[in-house]
């Protein structure tokens, strides 16, 4: 990922999104955030970019994933940029597809494992 790249949108101030091919449909058009996710917006860190991003969904990737207790789940993630660092948007819904329980920008780990 290359912030400075023609093939990224600026959405809004310090966040862009890597473009590329896009899904069908945005994975994200009808997200719901549970009580603990809004809680974790309100943080200020990594959980707290803008919503517009959910707007973007279609230019991720989407996958499976099984939790814990043994329930597949949806993976979503979308490659940019937030807060002057290259990472993914990070997304889990639960089996339903629109009930979200996870949220995060998680950034780029730089070589030797630091951020």
């Amino acid at each position: 990922m290359d912030v400075n790249k023609a093939d990224n949108l600026k959405i809004s101030g310090d966040i862009s999104i890597k473009l590329g091919n896009t899904l069908d449909n945005n994975p994200l058009g009808d997200i719901k955030y549970t009580q603990k996710v809004i809680k974790q917006m309100e943080k200020g860190d990594y959980h707290n970019f803008p919503t517009n991003v959910d707007d973007y969904g279609d230019y991720g990737t989407v996958g499976s994933l099984i939790g814990g207790d043994g329930v597949v789940r949806t993976k979503v993630t979308i490659e940019g940029t937030y807060d002057g660092k290259n990472g993914v948007f990070e997304y889990i819904l639960e089996p339903d597809g629109s009930t979200c329980n996870h949220r995060l920008f998680k950034p780029e780990k730089k070589k030797g494992g630091v951020q």
